[in-house]
């Protein structure tokens, strides 16, 4: 949740310098850039002037105490992938089930718009996926 660097023009001008070089290969609708512990608005630039994608990590938001609708309103639109997985004991890549059910039940209505996109299940252990699996399960009924 912190400022990843010292030198922050400095970051985001790497950032930039490895994403064209990444974009002689790859679409840049195809390039997806994470949510991980960092304020995003940091790449927010190179993102739009870029046209990457995104990747919003819902437990890597819910672990750092970003708001999750902020950013489901601000990059949703450019979403090609989401990571999924839910918090306890201040520990990631637990269970769904430890996520919010009314927030679940929004981000599935939000999965069910047409859009495509990919859902990825970012749970660590075999108990948390199958909990997973099953409130998934209960979500599509």
């Amino acid at each position: 949740g912190g400022v990843p660097s010292d030198d922050i023009s400095r970051w985001q001008a790497q950032h930039r310098k490895s994403v064209h070089a990444l974009l002689a290969d790859v679409a840049p609708e195809k390039l997806c850039v994470e949510t991980l512990d960092y304020p995003f608005e940091l790449v927010a630039d190179i993102i739009d002037d870029l046209g990457l994608g995104v990747c919003l990590d819902i437990g890597h938001l819910v672990l750092y105490g970003y708001d999750v609708d902020a950013y489901l309103d601000s990059y949703l639109q450019n979403t090609g992938v989401i990571h999924l997985h839910g918090i306890t004991a201040g520990r990631d890549h637990s269970a769904i089930s430890y996520l919010e059910t009314d927030f679940l039940e929004a981000l599935w209505k939000v999965l069910q718009e047409g859009y495509r996109r990919i859902l990825t299940l970012e749970i660590f252990g075999e108990k948390s996926f199958w909990r997973s699996i099953e409130t998934l399960r209960g979500m599509a009924r």
